[in-house]
């Protein structure tokens, strides 16, 4: 049986992809696993929590694979693979039979630590070549506003008609704008100090 981290190293692409390859496919992956994630675990008491700390999970899945292989079609497959391990996992700690058999009680952090152990093994952020960081914070970007406005209860399908908006208005602002230190503060500010505003009024804003 070949080790994940031979497997990835198998998949690994020499050609880098283009940052906005990389931003768009993350909104895909960060969208359908939200909508994923608020489908099984639906019936699961305080699932709230659980979702918004599996969609930490797969955006650090998302961020170490993508850079480590240069693989789009590997990335998505690691993180879907993720997506059915975390939820499952978290589905199963819920279940007396199995919490009696294994003598103790699971949680969120047992549930995440077992999903990247299955899909990126060893990887770590500290081996990633990321010589272009205005692409990760990009992302952290995306990922921060689809958790704001989840946690404010806010519709998914609102969040997706409006994520992508945002997502060009984000690239965009950072293609003109001389410090993306100051961007990335100023955006960090309207998520942190006005929790009134919701995503239509965030992408007026911007624009």
């Amino acid at each position: 049986m070949i080790e994940l981290i031979d497997f990835i190293n198998q998949e690994k692409l020499s050609k880098k992809i283009k940052g906005k390859t990389i931003i768009n496919y993350f909104v895909k992956c960060i969208i359908k696993s939200l909508k994923e994630l608020d489908h099984k675990l639906k019936n699961i008491e305080n699932n709230h929590n659980s979702i918004i700390s599996g969609i930490t999970m797969i955006y650090n899945i998302f961020i170490i694979l993508i850079f480590y292989s240069n693989n789009i079609k590997l990335t998505i497959f690691l993180v879907e693979r993720a997506i059915l391990l975390y939820s499952e996992f978290i589905i199963m700690s819920k279940d007396k039979k199995i919490i009696d058999e294994i003598c103790f009680i699971p949680n969120i952090t047992d549930a995440i630590s077992f999903s990247y152990k299955k899909t990126i093994g060893p990887l770590s952020i500290n081996k990633l070549n990321m010589k272009n960081d205005s692409i990760k914070d990009i992302i952290l970007i995306i990922k921060n506003i689809v958790i704001k406005y989840y946690s404010n209860t806010d519709s998914i399908i609102n969040i997706e008609n409006n994520i992508h908006k945002i997502e060009l208005k984000i690239i965009e602002l950072f293609n003109n704008t001389s410090s993306n230190i100051n961007l990335i503060k100023y955006i960090d500010n309207i998520l942190n100090l006005d929790e009134n505003i919701n995503i239509n009024q965030l992408f007026i804003i911007l624009n």
